[in-house]
């Protein structure tokens, strides 16, 4: 691939958004959340698509999410107690070709240095059955972007999180993806929401864009239109447009996932 598409693959995962009005996650109930969980508290933001003309505040209920997109080596339990997913035997259906396609075989890693990266080439129905499987669900995108608006806590040299995003996507992807929690964490506890890999969300596929850079709900049975918060923000719109072009089977070299779970 080349490097203007290497940028434009980043670019697509990037949608932070400087322009947006939004109100940070607050503090709610005490709780504590099950090993490996952020608890995200319940509060509004202004996402960045907005509807009929307007920006409108959506309301979002407490939920935990996984602190760290899920590695190599936790897929490869799902695999081994799910052969149906391992690389030889998955259907065309559920992972096109390139499905764990760095991985040496089905059941071996191989490169040790993969071990606590984020697992990538993995489909949405590959992402869907590991949450299943460990007992979560993937993130819808209102509450992945809510979570992502979390102010960053621990950013290398005072540098900004735009910047690192504008870094992130200016670089070619090339080698092996660095482990999680290498880039930042946020005021939730969460580890490299932006500046790692793009991730599965449960309902990638509920924005369509058309050519005017509009959003057609036409598409999936609505009505009316949306248009963005801010057409200046490039690299939102392009993740939003990115989504209407993916489907269920594919499987990306920085397309991974983290899962979710609901607070009862």
């Amino acid at each position: 691939m080349t490097r203007t598409g290497l940028l434009l693959l980043a670019v697509l995962a990037t949608f932070y958004s400087s322009f947006a009005q939004s109100e940070a996650p607050v503090s709610g109930p005490a709780k504590v959340a099950p090993a490996g969980l952020a608890l995200v508290p319940g509060g509004a933001f202004v996402p960045y698509l907005k509807e009929n003309g307007k920006s409108i505040l959506v309301q979002v209920d407490s939920f935990y999410l996984d602190k760290h997109a899920v590695t190599n080596k936790e897929y490869l339990k799902f695999v081994k107690a799910n052969p149906e997913w391992s690389r030889s035997t998955v259907p065309a259906l559920l992972a096109n070709k390139s499905y764990l396609k760095n991985w040496e075989s089905d059941y071996k890693i191989g490169d040790s240095t993969l071990f606590d990266s984020p697992v990538t080439y993995v489909s949405w129905h590959a992402a869907k059955a590991y949450a299943k499987w460990v007992g979560k669900r993937l993130p819808t995108m209102q509450e992945w972007e809510y979570a992502a608006y979390g102010d960053p806590v621990n950013l290398p040299n005072d540098q900004s999180l735009t910047q690192l995003i504008l870094d992130w996507y200016s670089k070619p992807l090339d080698g092996n993806l660095p482990p999680v929690k290498s880039v930042y964490k946020n005021e939730c506890g969460i580890y490299d929401m932006f500046g790692l890999i793009w991730e599965w969300p449960a309902d990638f596929n509920s924005v369509m864009m058309n050519s005017n850079g509009a959003v057609n709900r036409n598409l999936y049975c609505a009505t009316s239109s949306l248009q963005t918060a801010d057409k200046r923000d490039y690299a939102a719109f392009m993740r939003f447009a990115f989504r209407a072009g993916m489907s269920a089977e594919y499987t990306l070299k920085n397309l991974g996932f983290r899962c979710a779970s609901d607070v009862n």
